[in-house]
This record gives C-alpha cells, sequence and structure tokens, in this order.
C-alpha cells in the first residue's frame, strides 16, 4: 500500500491573484509578431491569396504553416506544389489563429474529414480567430461555425487583403463569457 508524500510545507493559499497568470484578465499584446498562423488549404487553392498571407504574415514577423488534407501538401491555383503538414497530424490548438483558403469543392470534401471538421471547431471553441476565403464555407458551415459579415477591409489596406475574418457575435460573446465550448449551428446569413 502506497501513502501520499507529505509536503515539505504547507501550501501556501492566501497569495493574492496574478493578473499576469489570468487567462481572464489577458490582453491583446496588439501585435502578431511571434504568432503562428496554420492555413488550411485544398488543392487549388488560390496562390495570389496564400502569397498575400505569406507577406503579411512577415511583416508582422509571424509564421505560416500550411495544412493540407494529404501529407505532402497539394497545389495551388496555379499549379505550383506546396508542401504542407497533413491536416490528421495538424491540430489548430497548435496555432495562434487560422485561416482556411478552399474552393468550394475541396471544401466540401474537407467537410467530410473529421480531421479538417475539428480543425476548425476547435478554432471556434477556443475562440481564435479564423480568416477564411469564401470557397471555405461549406467546410465551416458543416463544423457548425455560424457564419456572419465581413469582419475588416476587404479594400487592400489591410495586410491580409484577401481573407475575411468572420467570427458571430454569439461567439465572441461567449469567449468574453469564457462559454464557447462548443461551436453554433449555421444561421442562414451565409459567406
Amino acid at each position: 500500500m502506497r501513502l501520499a508524500a507529505l509536503p515539505a510545507r504547507q501550501p501556501l493559499t492566501d497569495l493574492p491573484e496574478s493578473p499576469a497568470l489570468s487567462m481572464l484578465e489577458r490582453r491583446s499584446p496588439g501585435t502578431f509578431a511571434g504568432r503562428k498562423l496554420g492555413v488550411l488549404i485544398t488543392p487549388g487553392a488560390d496562390a495570389s491569396v496564400l502569397t498575400a498571407l505569406r507577406s503579411g504574415a512577415a511583416a508582422e514577423n509571424a509564421t505560416v504553416e500550411i495544412i493540407a488534407p494529404v501529407a505532402g501538401g497539394t497545389q495551388t491555383s496555379d499549379g505550383s506544389p506546396l508542401p504542407g503538414k497533413q491536416v490528421d497530424g495538424a491540430p489548430s490548438v497548435l496555432f495562434d489563429t487560422v485561416a482556411v483558403v478552399a474552393t468550394p469543392d475541396g471544401a466540401r470534401e474537407l467537410a467530410a474529414n473529421p480531421a479538417a471538421r475539428d480543425f476548425v471547431s476547435d478554432a471556434y471553441a477556443h475562440c481564435k480567430l479564423i480568416g477564411y476565403t469564401d470557397g471555405a464555407a461549406p467546410l465551416l458551415e458543416t463544423a457548425g461555425i455560424r457564419l456572419t459579415g465581413n469582419g475588416g477591409p476587404d479594400d487592400g489596406s489591410s495586410a491580409w487583403p484577401h481573407i475575411r475574418q468572420r467570427i458571430s457575435s454569439a461567439a465572441a460573446a461567449n469567449c468574453a463569457t469564457g462559454n464557447a465550448s462548443t461551436p453554433r449551428s449555421p444561421d442562414s446569413t451565409g459567406a
């Protein structure tokens, strides 16, 4: 029979709370520097969007990691091979934020892949910023993510000119209160 080890001293229980350690009190550092963006792509993903993402990330001193449906990556819209990790081995928890650059057909194929659905639904449940192209809507809707209006400028003034951030007001409210444990069902607003 094993006995529990006795502590060397009694634990301190009267310490003041530390704002620096609080998950609820965390403040955004106001920069994307040092962050990691995971980009889930499909075959035929728009090469210009991917170039813009990489350029924007480089300008912010952030890194981009490509996630594909299969090991080794896929080809972009211009036929260029794009190496990447397989979605089964690269969950969204490994990234600070995620984006989905997909064709509608590719997104429908991803919607049938449990790992791809988990990639976006986990990102949503963890209150991560999700950028996506219009073609990604079938995957996001199948994963239970409510699509709302454009969350940022798409006029070229943004560092991410071709990606729109869309997060439902319900998701934002749930993230603010810490209640984002399950994705909401899609609404009729579409992409």
